[in-house]
């Protein structure tokens, strides 16, 4: 008659199932091992998948290593006795093998290390590192065990740090880095990793080697050679220095960013200092004021657009005989004015054109007659102009400027009357401009026609402005 198999093999085989089913990437050699049932000559281990046995394997022991594809399997085990009858047999036992897939090394760093250090860690970043993976540094026949210290994802794959240590760290060289799965699949990342002599750092050249105050934060790159993966820099100059993000490549290139509007103007002085308190030789890096070319000064100045405003004193010059008659005197008036510059592309970098430009502004002026009870006269202009600016490379510049507009008149007679009218005016004016930082002083003259519609009139007006550069 026949019996199950004891208990203590079925939970044997049961945790291996288990085991099996909850590893992402179990290798595709597993040994079975239950425990050994007393009397028993042999077992039979038989599986079955899709309703049709496979195998059917006989064993002395109580293991049996399996050679499996990647599926899904049944498994059941039978014990027989000394008269070779079964003696048990256990149930049907589901098993998952999974497909170990080929490890990959996507990359890994630091890359240069030096043959006095008693030992190494990489960071090493690739996919389908099954956890008894084994890492090994390669030179010829020299191979280094590496020890896996931690693990975390990385995008779709994994990032380990694993550390070599041994005597053959000191042999000078090219290593290649190699991973090898439980599967004895094998993935090489050759000249992963230099070992070399503990040398003086060499700076051979910096770029740029000279930055200006204003500009943004920038890359800067420094070529040479024995540059340590530990490296710093060392900066001296008239203000502290601060850098950020410096990488080392190869021992032959280190980057690193600077913000040269934290810098005071000067030359600064670098070095690169390894562990252990080796230093390189230094090189200039030079913050200087930046140098505005002539095409970037016509860009500012065309982008400068002042606002005027000022007084001027009207002296009216009737035209006519009822002008003369009506206007002998003109009181204070007041002008708001802005002006600006031809753009410069194409024709307009051409000197006159560029120091050329347009203007509008509005002008109030009350005038009155020799007899104050009689006639008095309000006066707002609207005018645009074209003007022209000298560039003498002083604070001082000539300015013309003709203009044309229309005039809105208001005559305020004795007994309440008031009649208005609309008036067309042009000008012309002179003036000697003196500009400090963002301000701007103009004194000037200009002459006024405003042809009315019954007569016309001329206003002399000497004037002061005062401009703001926005």
């Amino acid at each position: 008659m026949q019996t199950k198999v004891p208990v203590c093999l079925l939970f044997l085989f049961s945790s291996l199932v288990l085991t099996a089913q909850s590893t992402e990437f179990p290798a595709e050699e597993k040994l079975l091992e239950w425990a050994p049932v007393e009397g028993a000559r042999y077992y039979l281990v038989e599986i079955e998948a899709g309703g049709v046995i496979l195998y059917s394997i006989r064993t002395e022991e109580p293991s049996l290593p399996l050679f499996l594809n990647p599926g899904t399997y049944n498994i059941r085990i039978s014990v027989f006795n000394k008269f070779e009858k079964m003696a048990s047999r256990s149930d049907w036992s589901p098993l998952q093998v999974y497909p170990n897939p080929q490890p990959i090394i996507d990359g890994s760093s630091p890359y240069l290390f030096y043959s006095d250090e008693e030992s190494i860690t990489l960071e090493i970043r690739g996919r389908n590192f099954d956890e008894m993976c084994r890492f090994y540094l390669v030179k010829g026949q020299d191979r280094i065990r590496g020890y896996e210290e931690s693990r975390a994802p990385s995008g779709e794959g994994l990032e380990l740090e694993v550390v070599f240590q041994g005597e053959m760290l000191h042999e000078i060289g090219l290593w290649d880095l190699i991973v090898i799965n439980p599967s004895n699949k094998e993935y090489a990342k050759e000249r992963a990793v230099k070992i070399t002599e503990r040398r003086l750092p060499v700076i051979e050249s910096i770029s740029p080697s000279v930055i200006h105050r204003g500009d943004s934060p920038g890359k800067f790159l420094i070529k040479g050679e024995n540059f340590s993966s530990r490296a710093r820099l060392v900066i001296d100059g008239p203000s502290p220095a601060g850098y950020e993000n410096m990488e080392t490549f190869y021992g032959e290139e280190i980057t690193f960013y600077l913000d040269p509007s934290e810098l005071a103007l000067g030359t600064y002085r670098i070095s690169v200092e390894n562990e252990g308190g080796v230093v390189s030789n230094e090189i200039d890096l030079a913050l200087e004021e930046k140098i505005i070319s002539q095409e970037e000064q016509i860009r500012m100045k065309r982008e400068t657009s002042p606002l005027f405003f000022g007084f001027a004193y009207h002296l009216s010059a009737p035209m006519d005989k009822d002008s003369d008659r009506l206007f002998k005197t003109s009181f204070l008036g007041f002008t708001l004015n802005g002006r600006r510059k031809f753009q410069n592309s194409g024709i307009y970098t051409l000197p006159l054109l560029r120091q050329s430009g347009y203007a509008a502004g509005i002008h109030y002026t009350q005038y009155s007659d020799a007899i104050a009870d009689y006639l008095t006269l309000t006066q707002v202009v609207l005018d645009g102009s074209f003007f022209y600016l000298s560039d003498w490379g002083t604070p001082v510049n000539l300015f013309l400027s003709l203009g044309f507009g229309s005039a809105y008149s208001l005559y305020f007679f004795n007994k309440g009357r008031v009649v208005n009218s609309l008036d067309f005016t042009n000008r012309i004016e002179a003036a000697l401009q003196y500009t400090r930082k963002k301000m701007t002083y103009e004194l000037g003259y200009s002459i006024d026609w405003t042809h009315f519609k019954s007569h016309s009139m001329t206003a002399f007006s000497p004037y002061l402005l005062l401009g703001w550069n926005g």
